[in-house]
């Protein structure tokens, strides 16, 4: 199992049409925005909650589940 969710689902949100912004988000958070809808998501890079994980990609409109 792996540590946390980060490379999860930034890897499905990068599939999904999203990308990091240059700007970094406060602390150790990262903003990723949608080239197609222009949706931003903030994504922990110490992201361990599976329930959280969950809804970032819920918000972005991904069906993927942990």
């Amino acid at each position: 199992m792996p540590a946390g969710f980060y490379r999860d689902v930034v890897k499905e949100l990068r599939k999904n049409g999203f990308s990091k912004l240059p700007k970094r988000g406060k602390g150790s958070h990262e903003v990723l925005e949608s080239q197609i809808t222009q949706q931003r998501a903030l994504v922990a890079k110490n992201l361990k909650s599976k329930n959280l994980a969950d809804s970032i990609l819920r918000d972005a409109g991904i069906d993927k589940r942990f």
